[in-house]
């Protein structure tokens, strides 16, 4: 359970009149590099909800000038751009969507285009004081687009929650409509303190990410005062890994991660999957094929209610630790484990 002496609770929602019909314009910042199929699916169930929508931004990075398969990727990237400006030209002229992009002139990784893309995208505009990411496997059901809206426009003043994500484990997901009317069900949501990057929405005042070497001795001194406090399991793999501190291991949501855990802070997680996750088909830079994070049942539309009573249970957090720990080394860099 939460602790009692933090300012949230479940008087904290009680309180919350939440303003279901009140939309919140999401401004998507998508991350892509050398897969335009995939992407094509991303923009097109992002414009295809432009209604929910202010502005889309992606940010292409370069390949690698070192690698292989720096031609094919080349080749790729080329072919992302020409998938950008066909929606470009598409829906700013029906609908008024403002869709832009920006290349990187060189190459980035995955950690860094996220980091530096989402830091520079806040400090850049005064008129964007909440982003909702995804990337270039990461595919939205219209139900993510009111989701992320509702809960954006009746938490950002709840300074404990810092992140909402889209994505449920399967060992987490709750389906309160089996045996039910699926068209009268309302969105469900859970607090955790895991943050799943597969979809996910943040504001400008709660986005800060320390540098390694300052969350690694904070977490020793949480770990030395507090015999509480804990890591999860797969997450120390990943501290107690030198490659990590060497930038070797190109994963950024593990920092993320741990400000929500130094902070005592939390994610609101929606009780089913809201988006699709494309990417563990073997194509990806960063993961091996596989299917335990499929998630098979999706509602793809947007005429059911969001429950505003958030549940406040340790239970889910032991769920996605125990997934995690199991199926963790699944989405670690396949040329890493080859090393």
């Amino acid at each position: 359970m939460l602790p009692r002496d933090r300012e949230i609770n479940k008087k904290t929602f009680a309180s919350i009149i939440p303003e279901e019909n009140k939309k919140t314009k999401l401004n998507i910042l998508i991350f892509a590099f050398n897969r335009p199929e995939k992407l094509e699916r991303v923009l097109r169930a992002v414009c295809q909800n432009f209604d929910y929508v202010r502005s889309v931004q992606v940010i292409v990075d370069c390949p690698n000038a070192l690698s292989k398969s720096f031609e094919k990727d080349a080749k790729l990237k080329s072919e992302v751009i020409e998938v950008i400006n066909s929606y470009r030209l598409d829906y700013s002229k029906h609908n008024g969507l403002s869709v832009n992009f920006k290349e990187r002139e060189h190459n980035y990784g995955l950690a860094k285009n996220i980091i530096h893309g989402i830091t520079s995208t806040f400090e850049n505009s005064e008129q964007i004081e909440h982003l909702t990411i995804l990337e270039d496997d990461i595919v939205p059901t219209r139900l993510f687009f009111k989701y992320m809206s509702f809960c954006l426009e009746n938490y950002k003043d709840i300074k404990e929650i810092k992140s909402i994500c889209g994505y449920t484990y399967p060992t987490c997901q709750s389906f309160p409509f089996f045996g039910q009317d699926v068209e009268n069900i309302k969105i469900e949501m859970f607090l955790a303190k895991r943050f799943i990057p597969w979809g996910w929405s943040t504001w400008k005042t709660k986005w800060s990410l320390e540098h390694i070497s300052t969350l690694l001795a904070r977490v020793a001194i949480h770990e030395e005062k507090d015999t509480k406090f804990k890591i999860p399991p797969d997450i120390k793999r990943y501290l107690e890994d030198e490659r990590f501190y060497k930038g070797e291991i190109d994963i950024w949501s593990i920092l993320w991660s741990l400000e929500h855990y130094l902070n005592q802070a939390y994610t609101i997680h929606p009780s089913f999957s809201l988006v699709e996750n494309i990417g563990f088909d073997g194509t990806g830079v960063h993961s091996e094929k596989t299917e335990v994070f499929n998630n098979y049942f999706f509602i793809n539309n947007s005429d059911h209610s969001i429950n505003p009573v958030i549940e406040i249970s340790e239970n889910r957090d032991m769920l996605i630790e125990m997934f995690l720990f199991e199926h963790s080394k699944k989405v670690m860099l396949k040329q890493v484990k080859e090393k």
